[in-house]
């Protein structure tokens, strides 16, 4: 005989993809009261922690495409557990893995959240280290990582989170800023604007921003 199953929460499951070396026993051993799982908890939640492969004890190479493929198996396995809901959240680097997960099992998520992510990783390297890093990305390591097109496609309900001061995800390569640059400009590429020039000082200046004129 084989063990009892483990019932599954009225209110649903939520898939949880950690940031960049966000060990999930890390967050087990975290102050009561100050991590996802014990909010989701207190709306009545089950959740799913897991670690990349690479990471902990999970075997493998970590790569972005990889860790998708590894998110699709997760979220197959949660799903065939008949949850009322599954709600895949995604945090930082997770939120890359999330909206891929998302976009690519429609009859599997119901509704995704992207928490603080970006709009792909080389236009974080673009911003935080220059040009080159950028290249490094596409064209030597092969990551792509186009979070914001994912989140375009899915069809679920869907939440971005952003932290306006994230030191390490800068405002112009957010997810929320790939968004615009895709929809305003038909930029997939997410490259860097310059501002006008009044623009440029007052934000050096930390100073009013000048008002649009027609």
């Amino acid at each position: 005989m084989g063990d009892a199953p483990v019932p599954v929460s009225a209110a649903g499951t939520v898939l949880y993809c950690g940031p960049n070396a966000g060990f999930y026993e890390g967050m087990a051993l975290a102050p009561k009261g100050r991590t996802w799982v014990d909010f989701y908890n207190s709306q009545g939640y089950d959740v799913c922690l897991w670690n990349y492969r690479g990471f902990g004890l999970s075997s493998g190479v970590p790569t972005p495409a990889s860790l998708q493929r590894d998110g699709q198996r997760v979220a197959q396995f949660l799903k065939d557990r008949n949850p009322a809901r599954l709600i895949v959240h995604g945090e930082s680097m997770g939120g890359c893995i999330a909206a891929h997960v998302a976009r690519y099992l429609p009859g599997v998520v119901d509704a995704l959240v992207c928490d603080r992510t970006f709009a792909s990783l080389d236009a974080v390297a673009e911003r935080l280290m220059g040009a080159w890093a950028a290249f490094g990305v596409l064209w030597v390591a092969f990551w792509s990582t186009d979070v914001a097109g994912d989140f375009e496609q899915v069809k679920c309900p869907k939440v971005i989170l952003q932290d306006p001061n994230d030191a390490m995800i800068h405002q112009p390569c957010s997810l929320k800023a790939g968004l615009a640059l895709r929809q305003v400009f038909g930029d997939s590429n997410y490259a860097p604007r310059s501002l006008p020039l009044g623009y440029e000082i007052a934000i050096a200046m930390q100073s009013e921003l000048p008002l649009a004129t027609s």
